[in-house]
């Protein structure tokens, strides 16, 4: 049985696709040269250089693995609370795992490491 798409499920993809295509360091819109840049990333770890309180934003420095040790990457990202209760918060300096939300353009803090 062969499914087809319907106009707006074949839109919707496209739509996903043209955001993709925006990302930072996505060469993908057809170039022939040689793609040097990193593909781009969805998920990213860190630390928080601030406060990350409900419903806010703080700036992450990203991490990653240098080949040795984890190291600070020197690219900061914001990053938003969608997950908080009233009263909680992310201490400067913590561990934090961010992903990014196609709908909203918007780095999501989805864990944090314990207090």
């Amino acid at each position: 049985m062969m499914v087809g798409f319907t106009p707006e499920s074949a839109e919707r993809i496209a739509d996903t696709v043209r955001i993709v295509e925006r990302m930072p360091g996505n060469t993908s819109r057809g170039s022939r040269r040689r793609n040097n840049t990193p593909p781009a990333r969805l998920v990213l770890r860190g630390k928080l250089d601030g406060t990350l309180n409900k419903d806010s934003s703080a700036t992450m420095s990203v991490w990653r693995y240098n080949g040795s040790a984890e190291a600070d990457t020197s690219e900061n990202v914001t990053v938003y609370d969608w997950m908080l209760k009233t009263g909680q918060t992310i201490a400067s300096g913590k561990k934090v795992v961010a992903e990014f939300f196609l709908d909203s353009g918007r780095w999501y803090v989805i864990a944090a490491e314990c207090p």
